[in-house]
């Protein structure tokens, strides 16, 4: 700019003066732009502190940002009481010994678009915990009551959420009460509780106790709340959380992000070496670097939220940092101040010369270009900011407005389901599978085609016991889709997603005697016989959930497939067993040892997939 300024028609000492002002825009610019790299890391943020088993002390910890990727190692923390060093023992929040509540408003003020919004929200939560994990789920409408008691079965849970019902007032901060009280009694480990709520409640436990049972439970809660009043802001200001305002449309992407933060969140457990209160100071290594908070330990048997206080060091650096680039912006200014009188005194200097043609074109036309350039800046300076749709600073990870790409954590929830996970289905040009549909569209091979429209619960009587196989399509609408077997108790569809599969029924020696279908708009359940599946005896390519036979003679399987990153998983089931071949949520490229001789597969996948038996 300075160049179009002042060179257009400049002379020496013109050129340089802009050598001059360039070289020291420069010298101020690049630590400005450099700042931020040279900085400190940020500093670890302390969640919550609980000491309700004084003197055993545990916090939540959110990693700094550098080290969610690789994990917060143990050597990597250090913590300090009162100057004293202590043994810390460090566990991931979302990981095998993670005890959670979830506590749903159920009121009857609730709609069918809310409900399922819920549903669909807190499927996805507990579909994204690892396997392990122990769920319990309170519906909180009328009295509050545990539809789903604490288990290491992600099943139960799924299930309960799923036939959730609107009945009752509202009573969200006893449901809560009442979980706390349950996660008390919990195994050691890390310990949530997730409550969503549409209002509030017309009766229920005050604040103060609600802040004592979630410390005694020693817990984090996070909220999803809708509509309603400020209380579970007091509660999670006292006992350490979150709570994210939203609306019916986000209220998914809200349960994601309280998934995402787990995921980056520990629990650091340590014995206190005197009485409370006193001063600790947490330190994490990330690199050659460490970062510290200081955190103030509460009096014994009770909890504080958000506790941590970034240290002098990190403070300084922050505030010296927009010290420099006040003084920057201030520098920048004087220097383009400096080039406009340059530039008035050089016109001014011209005009007062022999007008003529030639000189008058250049001139008009750079005054007009300098005012173009102009506009975009102020444009940019005075854009109106976007809506604030990110949640509150104790999920600062979580995108803005942006939806919850939906990925899993490694050694998810998936992997603790049989038959749980369900994807789309979209069948290519391969003439098996085209020929597996079109006998399954006309009927041909179908021991029993099944209908209907929205919820329901059918009874299924099967031609012919033993094991068959499910042709399930359904879910146009892209709301919460559930298909589970009466008898046999297994889910074969859970999903979000349109839904065109086909599962394994009764391989397992049992027999099933109906379907409860959890939908919104029609669905199609045809129980095929196993001579309706496709057959292979080399390779065979697939997508989505198929059942297939192979009818060769090899004994290693090499199986590709999920690219997108969502769940894959394959098990091969004949004479000699079930084996579970693949069970991940990463893209997949490895060679498994099977069983010789004919067996059939089973696989659960979003997107295309190859198995090829050598």
């Amino acid at each position: 700019m300075w160049s179009s300024l002042l060179l257009k028609r400049g002379d020496r000492r013109s050129a340089a003066t802009v050598v001059v002002l360039t070289m020291l825009a420069l010298l101020v610019f690049v630590p400005v732009v450099s700042y931020p790299a040279l900085a400190a890391p940020e500093d670890p943020r302390v969640i919550a502190v609980h000491t309700a088993s004084e003197p055993r002390v545990s916090m939540v910890l959110a990693a700094p940002a550098a080290q969610p990727d690789q994990g917060l190692a143990p050597d990597a923390l250090s913590v300090t009481v009162n100057g004293r060093p202590v043994t810390t023992t460090v566990t991931p929040m979302a990981s095998r010994s993670l005890s959670v509540a979830l506590v749903i408003d159920t009121a009857s003020d609730m709609t069918a678009e809310v409900l399922e919004a819920v549903q669909s929200g807190a499927t996805e939560f507990l579909l994204r915990l690892p396997e392990g994990a122990r769920t319990m789920v309170v519906a909180s409408g009328g009295d509050p009551r545990v539809v789903a008691p604490l288990s290491p079965e992600p099943a139960d849970a799924l299930s309960a959420i799923s036939a959730l019902r609107p009945g009752g007032t509202r009573s969200t901060a006893a449901g809560t009460l009442l979980a706390a009280q349950k996660l008390a009694t919990a195994p050691p480990g890390p310990r949530a509780i997730i409550v969503y709520t549409h209002g509030s409640d017309e009766r229920g436990p005050s604040v103060e106790q609600l802040t004592q049972a979630v410390s005694r439970a020693e817990a984090v809660i996070n909220v999803v709340q809708t509509r309603g009043d400020d209380l579970w802001s007091q509660v999670v200001d006292r006992t350490g959380g979150a709570v994210l305002r939203t609306d019916t449309a986000e209220v998914v992407q809200s349960y994601g992000r309280i998934a995402t933060a787990l995921g980056e969140q520990y629990l650091v457990t340590f014995q206190a070496p005197g009485e409370l209160p006193a001063v600790a100071e947490v330190a994490v290594k990330t690199g050659d670097v460490q970062s510290r908070t200081v955190v103030i330990l509460p009096n014994a048997g009770t909890s504080a939220g958000a506790v941590g206080q970034p240290s002098e060091r990190g403070s300084a650096g922050r505030e010296l940092g927009q010290i420099s680039i006040v003084l920057s912006g201030l520098v920048l200014l004087a220097l383009a101040v400096l080039a406009l009188i340059l530039r008035a005194r050089r016109r001014a200097s011209v005009d007062r010369g022999p007008p003529s043609a030639v000189a008058a074109g250049p001139r008009a036309r750079t005054t007009v270009d300098a005012t173009a350039l102009a506009r975009p800046a102020k444009t940019a300076v005075r854009r109106t900011p976007p809506p604030d749709g990110a949640p509150p600073s104790a999920l600062p990870t979580a995108p803005a407005t942006s939806p919850l790409p939906r990925r899993s954590l490694p050694g998810s929830y998936w992997a603790a389901v049989q038959g749980l996970r369900s994807a789309p289905h979209a069948p290519k040009s391969q003439p098996e599978q085209q020929a597996r549909r079109r006998s399954a569209a006309e009927g041909h091979n179908a021991t029993i085609v099944l209908t209907g429209s929205d919820d329901a619960e059918v009874k299924l009587t099967k031609n012919a016991p033993g094991p068959a196989v499910v042709h399930i399509t359904g879910n146009a609408a892209s709301r919460y889709f559930g298909v589970r077997t009466l008898g046999t108790e297994h889910d074969l569809v859970i999903t979000l997603d349109p839904y065109d599969g086909v599962r394994s029924l009764d391989r397992d020696g049992g027999e099933s005697t109906g379907f409860e279908v959890r939908a919104t708009g029609p669905w199609r359940i045809e129980v095929l016989p196993l001579s309706a599946i496709p057959t292979f005896n080399t390779s065979f390519k697939g997508e989505g959930d198929m059942v297939m036979r192979f009818t060769g003679n090899g004994s290693v399987a090499e199986i590709t497939g999920n690219n997108e990153g969502r769940y894959f998983d394959v098990r091969g089931f004949g004479a000699h067993g079930t084996a579970r071949l693949v069970n991940t949520t990463q893209a997949y490229t490895g060679s498994r040892r099977i069983s010789g001789g004919p067996q059939f597969f089973e696989v659960q996948a979003v997107g295309s997939w190859t198995i090829t038996i050598n």
